[in-house]
């Protein structure tokens, strides 16, 4: 019976451990994101440069997870894995440490309604998955007094009452980095004028 050595094990489960968690940050990140009145590319640049920073400093650390002196891996691996670290410790601060003294409602116009045609994965062999059988999602799109547009999901029963040109009210809080953040699930509770 062969033994098994406990790095042989370590190593891969290491691996996917850590393919788990970038996943479910970069997922956290952009679930925090649909409520964080920003443009996309400010925080992702910042944390990028902050990540590529990093790794120039840090990434010799890597080679005993790695295996290997090989320094553009150890880099790509330490930028990536910080990136995720940061722009989701960027969007659950701010998010989570919201003044709660500042909850406002701002009412916000519907410009655009629309739905995105989506499809589910079925299995076609043994190791083909094709395009099943489709769904939608809806969305809108709303402006806000300063100008700003953001795009927010609702569902279809909101879409469907929703017309362009009507507006809506958000709970709107100012968040911990000063970043506006939408509190309500995407709208309050009170009658849309």
């Amino acid at each position: 019976m062969a033994k098994f050595k406990l790095k042989e094990i370590a190593r891969p489960a290491g691996w996917i451990a850590l393919g788990v968690a970038v996943i479910f940050l970069l997922g956290g990140s952009r679930a925090l994101y649909d409520d964080t009145l920003i443009d996309w590319w400010k925080p992702v640049s910042a944390c990028a440069l902050l990540a590529v920073i990093s790794s120039l400093a840090m990434s010799h650390r890597w080679k005993k997870f790695t295996c290997s002196d090989f320094a553009p891996i150890n880099f790509t691996l330490h930028a990536i894995v910080s990136f995720t670290v940061l722009i989701f410790a960027f969007f659950s601060v701010n998010y989570f440490f919201a003044d709660d003294k500042d909850l406002h409602t701002e009412n916000v116009t519907v410009e655009h309604r629309y739905r995105e045609t989506r499809y589910h994965t079925k299995r076609v062999g043994r190791r083909t998955v094709g395009r099943g059988t489709p769904y939608y999602v809806y969305s809108i799109e709303v402006r806000f007094s300063n100008g700003r547009l953001k795009t927010l999901p609702v569902s279809k029963k909101r879409h469907d009452r929703l017309r362009t040109n009507t507006t809506i009210p958000l709970e709107v809080e100012t968040g911990y980095l000063g970043i506006p953040v939408i509190k309500s699930n995407y709208y309050s509770q009170k009658k849309e004028k």
